[in-house]
C-alpha cells in the first residue's frame, strides 16, 4: 500500500536525552534567529529605498546633461529653454513651479510647435522622469497595430503599461503620443470610420488618465477639430495642459 506523502509521521514514542532535547531547541532557535534577522533587514532595504526627486533646475542639468551625451551637437538656446524649464517643472512634480507658469499636475502635455522644431526628442529626454515616467509611442503606429489587431490595439494603448521599475521607482508607465494628426496613416479612417488616436485618446479621458497621457503635434486646435471633431478638441483641453513652441522655432532637422 503506497504511503500517504502528506501524513505527518509521529515521533512522540522516539525518547531524546536531556543534552539532545537543549541542542534541538538551540537549532531550532538559531535557525529562527536567522530567518527574524533576515526578515528584519529586507523590511529595513524596502522602507530606506531612496528614489532621486530633483527639483526643477537640477532636472534641467540632468536633461542637459543626457541631451548633450545622447544627442551630439544638441542646442540650447532661446527657442527651447523656456519650454524646458516648464517640462521640467511638469515633470519634477512640482507643484509650487507648475503654478507659476499655470501648468496642472492633474493634466498631461500637449507639446504644440513648427514642423522640425525638436518636440520629440525634448519628449524623449523626458520619457524616465520623477513624476510620471512614460513611453513615446507615434501616432501612426497606433494606426498600423489597428489595422493588423483591430479593438486589441486600441485597448492596449488605452491603458498604461507595468514593467521592471526604473531608477525614479515606477513599475507603472504611461503614454506621449508622438505627432498626433500629422500623417495619413494616423489620420486613416477604417471601418465605420473608426480613427484609432480618436478612440484611443477618448478611451484615455473616460479611464481618467491625464497625467498618463502626452501627445506631441505641430496641428492647431482648428485643425484638430477638422480631424477629430469638436467632442475630441473639447477632451483635449481638459486632458492637457498646452506648451507650445515658438512659431519662430528653427527647424532643427
Amino acid at each position: 500500500m503506497r504511503k500517504d506523502p502528506t501524513a505527518v509521521t509521529d515521533y512522540s514514542h522516539i525518547e531524546l536525552t536531556e543534552e539532545e532535547a537543549q541542542e534541538a531547541l538551540r537549532q531550532a532557535r538559531a535557525a529562527k534567529a536567522a530567518k527574524l534577522r533576515e526578515q528584519e533587514y529586507w523590511n529595513k532595504v524596502r522602507s530606506e529605498r531612496k528614489y532621486p526627486r530633483p527639483n526643477p533646475d537640477e532636472l534641467f542639468n540632468i536633461i542637459k546633461r543626457v541631451a548633450f551625451n545622447a544627442i551630439p551637437g544638441y542646442v540650447f538656446d532661446e527657442h527651447n529653454e523656456s519650454v524646458l524649464r516648464r517640462l521640467c517643472a511638469y515633470f519634477s512634480g512640482s507643484a509650487e513651479e507648475c503654478e507659476k507658469y499655470g501648468i496642472s499636475l492633474k493634466k498631461g502635455i500637449s507639446l504644440n510647435g513648427p514642423t522640425g522644431c525638436g518636440k520629440t526628442t525634448i519628449m524623449q529626454l523626458f520619457m524616465n522622469n520623477p513624476f510620471q515616467s512614460y513611453a513615446l509611442i507615434p501616432s501612426r503606429k497606433v494606426g498600423y497595430d489597428f489595422a493588423e489587431q483591430g479593438f486589441k490595439a486600441i485597448e492596449s494603448y488605452s491603458r498604461n503599461f507595468m514593467r521592471t521599475e526604473n531608477s525614479y521607482g515606477h513599475e507603472e508607465f504611461g503614454y506621449c503620443f508622438d505627432d498626433l494628426g500629422g500623417t495619413k496613416e494616423e489620420r486613416k479612417r477604417f471601418g465605420d470610420g473608426i480613427l484609432p488616436m480618436e478612440e484611443v485618446l477618448m478611451n484615455r479621458y473616460d479611464k481618467g488618465k491625464f497625467f498618463q497621457t502626452h501627445i506631441t503635434t505641430n496641428l492647431t486646435a482648428d485643425q484638430i477639430e477638422e480631424i477629430y471633431g469638436a467632442r475630441v478638441r473639447s477632451r483635449m483641453r481638459e486632458m492637457f495642459n498646452l506648451i507650445q513652441f515658438d512659431i519662430a522655432a528653427p527647424d532643427r532637422r
